[in-house]
């Protein structure tokens, strides 16, 4: 089954962070709405991410959500893993993981650049705020009930042979979503950071 990506804030696995230097919502936003981005803008990005102390001693989590956007800030081994199920679908940039206050360095993690968007949600078959259909969906702006119990039904045919994608209406654009076989190795690897919630198939 397919998965609704979540921080992991249950588990503990979410950890404040902030770039360095700052970067202004006017330049941040083209990149958390998964623009295609031109070199010069790509260089301007931050190219240093400063966390708070990790809840956990082993560190940072493996995958750090970028505010509350659709953004993942991955180590390389699920970057690695992205480039082996969906090769050329997805742009990854380093940027350097530090504590904020520099006693700690975390070394290299990548920006997952997200720009595969899928209308993938069955509407009827989807709990939203404002109920089931798409009157519900349009009222909600197509984002699901933000319940880990609530029912949510995704298109086995839109998304067959993709393993991480977008919504692609409304704000759903910053909802993530996962294949079972992405999910499964995340679980193998007991990598932290993300709370997945099940979805059905229709």
């Amino acid at each position: 089954m397919p998965y609704w990506v979540q921080p992991d804030h249950p588990g503990g696995n979410w950890i404040e962070s902030a770039y360095d230097p700052p970067m202004e919502m006017s330049l941040e936003r083209p990149y958390l709405l998964g623009q295609e981005l031109t070199e010069d803008y790509k260089a301007s990005l931050s190219k240093v991410l400063r966390v708070k102390k990790p809840r956990k001693k082993s560190g940072p989590p493996d995958m750090i959500q970028d505010g509350g956007s659709a953004i993942w800030i991955v180590r390389k081994l699920v970057k690695d893993k992205l480039e082996d199920l969906e090769p050329g679908r997805h742009e990854f940039l380093p940027i350097h993981v530090k504590r904020d206050d520099d006693s700690a360095d975390y070394g290299i993690y990548y920006r997952v650049l997200l720009r595969q968007f899928l209308d993938a949600i069955n509407v009827d078959k989807t709990e939203f705020k404002s109920g089931f259909g798409l009157e519900a969906a349009e009222r909600d702006l197509f984002t699901p009930f933000l319940s880990k119990q609530g029912k949510r039904t995704l298109k086995s045919e839109v998304i067959k042979s993709h393993h991480l994608w977008r919504g692609a209406k409304e704000n759903s654009v910053f909802d993530v979503f996962c294949s079972d076989e992405l999910a499964q190795f995340i679980n193998d690897e007991r990598l932290k950071g993300w709370d997945l919630w099940p979805c059905e198939t229709s």
